[in-house]
């Protein structure tokens, strides 16, 4: 009988884990896809933002 114990032990601890890569995989895929989405509708969210111009107190470029 301990042996049963142990085993299904071990079958819901392999369960668990399918069912949290199932999981962890749909959660990918969502992120994926609505991602995509919003570079499509939102092509701005690409744009490369400037870098930062450092100047000295009268006023150049350093």
């Amino acid at each position: 009988m301990l042996k049963h114990r142990g085993k299904r032990w071990m079958y819901y601890v392999f369960d668990a884990a399918v069912v949290v890569v199932l999981m962890l995989t749909c959660f990918y895929i969502y992120l994926m896809t609505y991602g995509e989405g919003m570079l499509r509708n939102r092509p701005e969210a690409m744009q490369v933002v400037s870098s930062t111009i450092i100047t000295n107190a009268e006023g150049t470029e350093i």
